[in-house]
């Protein structure tokens, strides 16, 4: 199913044009954790189960709390000044 989902929205020409670097970053990650989810759910004397990397989520997660962060206060001190000096 995950393949399937992948497939359907790669199958736009320029799909990725339409997204903020932050929204492809979080596709991205999101694409990754489920498939290494499907990799983990896999029985475990099956050749498809492997584990989930101990080091994933270490370098992705903090990049994306600390660009969340920056964007929502960029918008934030912006609408404020924008409202407060018109």
């Amino acid at each position: 199913m995950l393949e399937h989902q992948c497939n359907a929205l790669r199958a736009s020409k320029d799909w990725w044009k339409f997204l903020s670097a932050f929204e492809h970053a979080k596709l991205i990650t999101l694409e990754r954790a489920l498939v290494f989810f499907g990799y983990h759910r896999a029985p475990a004397g099956s050749p498809a189960h492997r584990p989930i990397p101990a080091n994933f989520g270490r370098i992705g997660l903090p990049l994306t709390l600390t660009l969340t962060l920056t964007l929502t206060l960029t918008l934030t001190l912006t609408l404020t000044l924008t409202l407060t000096y018109p």
